[in-house]
């Protein structure tokens, strides 16, 4: 449990005005419920504008250090009649640091009433959809999940933004149903990135052909997600087909295709990033260094 002194001090910070002081942003990391009593009294006393304030700098300092946990403030945001609010608090949400908030998340992907809070809570719902498919959920989640992506997916009724995140996100589920909504997505022109990405989120090297049959099309967009694509999938016949994409004349383009080949790995792979590493452009550089980095630790085990 936080240290009770600290977590009070904390609590009467959170009326502001201004940033919470750096010495009690930990005492809100990792609450457990009796905690959050006082929290949530707090809480419900915030103007919305401090309400955002607040989730805004508690996102900061967890991306800044790994060891906070905030989800459990992140619940209270996502019961908030505020629809903003509940949008940011479910794009704060870090799936890493446990399921406990994933039927909230799920509940606000299925039946908020907020296109918006919808959208951000289906791309929430993404890395929880790894996670099931890496065995890292318990049942019945996976199938669950599964089920309720796909029914937005389906559903012609549903927002275009939802339809979309949720055919991302259930790539990651794969089995013949995902594979026909892929296939249904990917012939529409409304929802083709996202089935691009779909393709990728299955790491299955059956659908490579495909997005390298869309490696040539004129919008950098496409280009981009297929070397997003065929980087999660990292198989090393993708490779020659996102080699040429490195000298792409969109600088996304080619900072993407170098990240996936560092995914993809191969000697393909390494000339080509080797050969980005003259780049007159420093990111370029940059990117393919990194690249290297990642392709030889991924070649190595043991990182050494």
């Amino acid at each position: 449990m936080a240290d009770e002194q600290l977590l009070a001090h904390a609590v009467d910070a959170l009326a502001g005005p201004g940033e919470l002081p750096a010495e009690l942003i930990g005492a809100l990391s990792h609450l457990v419920r009796t905690d959050l009593e006082a929290v949530t009294k707090a809480w419900r006393a915030l103007s919305v504008e401090r309400r955002l304030e607040v989730l805004r700098q508690l996102g900061t300092s967890e991306r800044e250090n790994m060891r906070f946990d905030f989800n459990s403030i992140y619940e209270i945001a996502l019961a908030d009649s505020e629809p903003s609010v509940r949008q940011l608090g479910v794009e704060s949400v870090v799936a890493e640091n446990g399921t406990s908030i994933l039927p909230i998340v799920a509940g606000l992907a299925e039946h908020d009433p907020n296109p918006v809070v919808q959208e951000a809570a289906l791309r929430c719902l993404a890395p929880f959809a790894l996670m099931a498919e890496v065995g890292e959920l318990d049942e019945p989640w996976p199938d669950r999940l599964r089920a309720l992506l796909l029914k937005i997916v389906k559903d012609q009724n549903a927002p275009l933004a939802s339809r979309r995140e949720a055919l991302a996100a259930v790539g990651y589920l794969d089995d013949d149903d995902v594979a026909q909504q892929i296939r249904a997505g990917f012939a529409n022109d409304e929802l083709h990135l996202w089935a691009l990405q779909a393709m990728g989120h299955t790491a299955n090297p059956d659908w490579i052909s495909t997005l390298l049959g869309e490696a040539g099309d004129s919008d950098p967009t496409v280009r981009q997600a297929v070397a997003y694509a065929c980087g999660d999938i990292a198989d090393e016949q993708a490779a020659e087909g996102i080699a040429e994409l490195v000298d792409d004349e969109e600088v996304g383009v080619r900072l993407a295709a170098i990240w996936a080949l560092g995914q993809i790995g191969g000697e393909e792979a390494r000339e080509t990033l080797i050969y980005a590493l003259e780049d007159e452009q420093d990111e370029i550089r940059e990117a393919a260094e990194e690249a290297l980095n990642e392709l030889e630790e991924g070649e190595d085990p043991l990182g050494m």
